[in-house]
């Protein structure tokens, strides 16, 4: 009987904790997969990054409330959105550029919660960050912490600017269903934004148009075929030149791998890279090895 007496003593275990665990129900798995980098805009500084929930319960998981907390001081979020405003933040995987806002995450889908959390001036940088999710699975709200990441805060060399003259409208929209920063590919094993701190540059006229005549027509463009300028003294370590251009914004499309056009990447030579695309075909001076000072014209 002896041998017995263990399993006896965890199946009346089991039967006394069987009301607290029907409490316990399964909900999201929260990752950062790209640890985010402090930058520097203007006054300002900023961390962007995203957050990835996988609903592993039964059913749908209703999005109530999303906080980012200071993992060492977590009492007071750094950030926290509900409603409408959460709704904004999030992408369910594989929805692409024409994904709806929603906060309502469906059973065994995977949904991006893209985050950018402003600290205040004087504020140090948090050396982790923590996420607290609140969710309805139908019947209560349920609480989850996870999502740990640390904080890459090195300050990285300010960068000049990629054009001269102007005005120049710089478009980066981060919560716009189309921009940039929501386009995700699952590449070499892991998912990617490659177009994450991507910026649309577009030159205006005196009274703020963008182009004289049909829009349509990529030559009527007022930056088109304005000098590109090196943004820091720096290494060329890719260039493509020579893709057709189309005569007009949707005349050509290109498969993914041709996806940047004709461009230009440097490596600025503290582990970041900097990348122009869709460059005017036979435009580019600069070839893979080429060194280049900040200012000085590779292409148009």
């Amino acid at each position: 009987m002896r041998a017995f007496l263990p399993l006896v003593l965890m199946l009346h275990a089991l039967a006394g904790c069987d009301a607290r665990a029907r409490e316990v129900r399964s909900g999201f798995d929260l990752r950062v997969a790209a640890a985010p980098h402090l930058a520097r805009i203007g006054d300002q500084r900023v961390l962007a990054y995203e957050l990835q929930l996988v609903n592993h319960a039964e059913g749908e998981l209703a999005l109530q409330r999303l906080d980012v907390l200071d993992a060492d001081s977590p009492e007071k979020p750094l950030a926290s959105w509900g409603g409408d405003a959460l709704r904004d933040r999030i992408a369910i995987a594989g929805s692409g550029r024409e994904a709806v806002a929603t906060r309502a995450v469906p059973a065994g889908r995977h949904a991006l919660a893209y985050i950018e959390v402003a600290l205040d001036a004087g504020a140090g940088v948090p050396r982790q960050l923590r996420h607290r999710l609140v969710f309805a699975d139908g019947v209560d709200e349920v609480e989850v912490a996870g999502g740990t990441t640390g904080v890459v805060a090195d300050s990285a060399a300010p960068l000049g600017p990629p054009l001269h003259g102007g005005p120049w409208l710089a478009i980066h929209l981060p919560a716009m269903p189309r921009s940039h920063r929501r386009v995700t590919f699952a590449l070499d094993g892991a998912l990617r934004i490659p177009a994450r701190f991507a910026i649309d540059w577009v030159k205006l006229d005196d009274a703020g148009r963008a182009a004289r005549g049909d829009e349509q027509r990529v030559s009527n463009w007022h930056g088109y075929g304005e000098d590109v300028l090196a943004v820091a003294d720096a290494r060329v370590v890719a260039t493509r030149d020579g893709m057709v251009e189309g005569d007009t914004l949707d005349g050509v499309r290109h498969p993914l791998a041709d996806a940047s056009g004709n461009h230009v990447s440097l490596d600025l030579g503290d582990g970041r890279f900097f990348h122009y695309e869709h460059l005017r075909p036979g435009s580019l001076r600069v070839r893979p090895g080429d060194r280049v000072r900040r200012g000085q014209v590779i292409a148009a």
